[in-house]
């Protein structure tokens, strides 16, 4: 018989609380995949983000974080999705109706997020950002996070629910940690 169990008690409630959340980044309690990976972003200069979903809105939050200086390179499987780019909250109350209607209805793009889609166009013509979406006939399952320091790979995909809200378990190490290989 098969019986329902959350990760806590499969791997063993005291155990898995002492996990270090920079060793297995998980979206637990309180712990967030997103606060680890971001983390790992600025401190880099150049970061590889391969994923088999991600969401506009990550993308977006991630090229917005990215300084001039540095280089990121993402791959993901399928054309993004969306995501939040629709919640404007408060930031579009005094547009008129024919623009909200275009932007958020037909475009689905809300107009807080221009300022970070611009800047996104201009590091992608700048060749300080390269997105390329997987064009083999495989899809691309893959989730892998490289900086200058760590790599991270396991389940998360580069969306909302994969960074904080859905039950994922990732691996992270650091790159220069020879004497595993050795």
């Amino acid at each position: 018989m098969i019986h329902q169990s959350r990760i806590e008690e499969f791997l063993g409630h005291g155990d898995f609380a002492k996990v270090d959340d920079f060793l297995l980044p998980n979206n637990e309690g309180k712990r967030k995949v997103r606060h680890v990976v971001l983390s790992d972003l600025k401190k880099s200069n150049k970061t590889i983000i391969v994923s088999g979903y991600a969401s506009l809105d990550e993308l977006l939050k991630v090229i917005s974080l990215n300084r001039t200086d540095q280089k990121l390179t993402i791959l993901i499987g399928n054309e993004p999705s969306i995501g939040n780019l629709t919640n404007y909250g408060n930031s579009v109350r005094h547009l008129s109706d024919s623009l909200k209607r275009y932007w958020l209805e037909e475009k689905r793009i809300s107009l807080a997020h221009s300022f970070t889609l611009l800047k996104a166009y201009r590091m992608i013509e700048e060749n300080k950002i390269q997105i390329r979406i997987n064009s083999s006939s495989k899809k691309l399952h893959a989730k892998i996070i490289l900086t200058d320091h760590n790599a991270m790979i396991g389940s998360s995909n580069f969306t909302v629910p994969g960074l904080s809200l859905q039950r994922e378990l990732n691996s992270r190490f650091p790159v220069n940690e020879r004497e595993r290989y050795d």
